[in-house]
């Protein structure tokens, strides 16, 4: 009973019959017809040319066994590549995709009915009758094997094609009439092996298969949703874009609330860390200004500054309020903010360059930062004033694991690591104004 409620509990999962090995919902089954007919027409060359070359290449058995109808056989094995051919030429229409299926086992069929025709053509031939049909038995196991394991067809389609070629195979033994009982009954016992052999890899593959596409699906159902959530919100942005743009003041004020808004929600993550976004992007225009940073260059450096913990939003609250030291998955874990908000801005309006800065603020010129532990000048300018301002406004506050610093201690701290973790120009700039950045710390 455990074995058939696992069972069950699998099917029930994908929503699929077992018996049928249909899904139960119309639509997804229709969809997935779909599917395996789109991707089929995509392999479909090369599976014939497979069959085709197959069949060729067992002239050189007719040639050597029965030379005296050579040509009647060469007639046989070019009418099967001459209806290859012409299935080829289906594949891109309606009526491949519709009977898919259908027509591959038809192709699969004709080769095996034309093995058959072959033997019973050599059948009359007196030499052919000593040494009887071992030599196309061959053949009749290749198409076996091409059917199972190239042609993949469905499950039922697989077992209807697998036992039509054995009764074919039957017919034409029984209709030339030159193959002892005992041989007979020995050929039918390989070939349901290999039939059953092959149904049960045609039955796992298709429910792999089947499955694979039904969680597909949902992927892609939720895809869509979450694309039209965007879409929606993306919309209302634009509208409220719009009435914005009546005045350029009154868009820079809305674009500033949206930034604070945006730093407030890593606040709520992270309630400690409350005006730490808003120092670090006073310090950092402020050492912005004094290397000669203006206009674009500055106000995307107030952005990145304003927003370069935005990822922590993604990061377990626990793991960032925890008191005691973080271990290196749990650090590892933490280390993702940095990605996981330049994905959360992408697309959404700000600039390639805020997006490059927040990347890299916690990249050290040592080569020793994250997430992609770039060296020296890799780093931007404008991330390396940003590592600096973010650093000393985050050793002046409190955390769970330690109490908050002086601003002595903070300046001590990036004079020390100067050359190594950060840019020494901009702690030469930093400690020249040190009094200056204590009263907007202050502020």
């Amino acid at each position: 009973m455990m074995i058939l409620d696992y069972f069950k509990e699998k099917f029930l999962e994908v929503d699929l019959n077992p018996l049928k090995l249909k899904f139960h919902d119309e639509k997804t089954e229709k969809a997935f017809q779909e599917y395996y007919a789109h991707n089929y027409a995509q392999t479909l060359k090369y599976l014939l040319i497979a069959a085709v070359t197959l069949y060729l290449a067992f002239l050189f058995v007719d040639l050597y066994i029965v030379p005296m109808v050579f040509k009647e056989l060469l007639a046989i094995r070019i009418i099967f590549v001459v209806f290859c051919i012409f299935l080829v030429s289906l594949k891109n229409t309606k009526l491949f995709y519709k009977y898919t299926q259908a027509i591959v086992s038809g192709i699969i069929l004709a080769a095996s009915a034309g093995l058959m025709s072959i033997i019973v053509i050599a059948d009359n031939i007196q030499e052919f009758r000593l040494l009887g049909t071992y030599q196309y038995d061959a053949s009749i196991i290749e198409v076996l094997i091409f059917l199972f394991a190239l042609a993949r067809l469905g499950f039922w389609w697989s077992v209807f094609t697998g036992w039509a070629i054995v009764l074919m195979y039957n017919i034409g033994i029984l209709f030339a009439g030159s193959l002892p009982g005992y041989i007979l009954i020995d050929r039918n016992v390989v070939f349901s092996g290999i039939i059953f052999i092959g149904m049960i890899a045609s039955y796992l593959f298709e429910y792999e298969s089947r499955k694979a596409f039904y969680f597909q699906q949902k992927v892609a159902f939720q895809r869509d949703k979450l694309d039209e959530l965007n879409k929606n919100l993306e919309r209302k942005v634009l509208e409220q874009t719009r009435e914005l743009r009546k005045s350029n003041e009154e868009l820079r004020e809305s674009f500033n609330r949206l930034l604070l808004v945006l730093a407030e929600i890593t606040n709520l993550r992270d309630p400690l860390t409350t005006t730490h976004h808003e120092e670090t992007a006073k310090i950092a225009v402020f050492l912005g200004e004094k290397l000669g940073f203006k206009g674009e260059s500055l106000e995307n450096l107030r952005i990145a500054s304003l927003l370069h913990d935005i990822g922590k939003i993604g990061v377990p609250a626990a793991l960032l309020l925890k008191s005691t030291r973080l271990s290196e998955i749990e650090y590892e874990i933490v280390k993702q903010h940095v990605e996981i908000g330049v994905e959360l801005l992408k697309n959404k309006g700000f600039s390639e360059k805020v997006l490059t800065i927040i990347l890299q603020h916690h990249e050290r010129l040592n080569g020793t930062g994250y997430p992609k532990g770039l060296r020296n000048d890799e780093i931007l300018l404008e991330s390396r004033i940003l590592a600096v301002a973010n650093v000393f406004t985050a050793m002046c506050s409190h955390r769970p694991y330690r109490p908050a610093h002086t601003p002595e201690e903070a300046l001590l701290e990036l004079k020390e690591n100067a050359g190594a973790y950060y840019d020494p120009e901009v702690v030469s700039v930093f400690e020249d104004n040190f009094e200056e950045i204590v009263r907007l710390l202050n502020s």
